[in-house]
């Protein structure tokens, strides 16, 4: 028996009790994917070399390698990568109320983030003025 149940979990079957996995619907990535963070750096790599830490993208989830960045990004939108994270490939259906919140905070968001831009620039061109003055007083007094 335990021989039997050890056989068809090496080969990856189901045993005949097990129940079907509940998965969560799809939902929007939450971390940064950063493609870019080794870029123009230098790596040593043997043969003795962990797996993850070879050159490429190592996803933590799925223990899996993979060479070049778009076949990361395929695999984090993929199926397997998404299983493995408990979630399936369906998507949540919304209604059109809370796609029009989701948009409307998003407007507010964009104008906050404005806002602040234009004050962070005002702030700047007022300390740039600041200094030009601040120059100019000073080859005044070296004349």
């Amino acid at each position: 028996e335990q021989q039997i149940e050890a056989l068809r979990y090496l080969k990856g079957l189901k045993r005949e009790n097990d129940a079907p996995v509940q998965r969560a619907p799809l939902r929007q990535r939450t971390e940064v994917v950063d493609l870019e963070k080794d870029i123009g750096k230098r790596k040593l790599i043997t043969e003795r070399t962990v797996k993850k830490h070879q050159g490429g993208y190592w996803c933590e989830v799925c223990e899996c390698l993979l060479k070049d960045s778009q076949a990361y990004l395929d695999h984090l939108n993929g199926r397997d990568h998404n299983r493995n994270l408990g979630m399936n490939m369906r998507v949540e259906k919304v209604s059109v109320d809370r796609v029009k919140e989701r948009l409307e905070e998003m407007k507010r968001q964009a104008r906050e983030k404005a806002a602040k831009s234009t004050k962070d620039d005002v702030i700047d061109r007022e300390a740039v003025q600041e200094r030009l003055e601040h120059i100019k007083r000073e080859e005044e007094k070296d004349e």
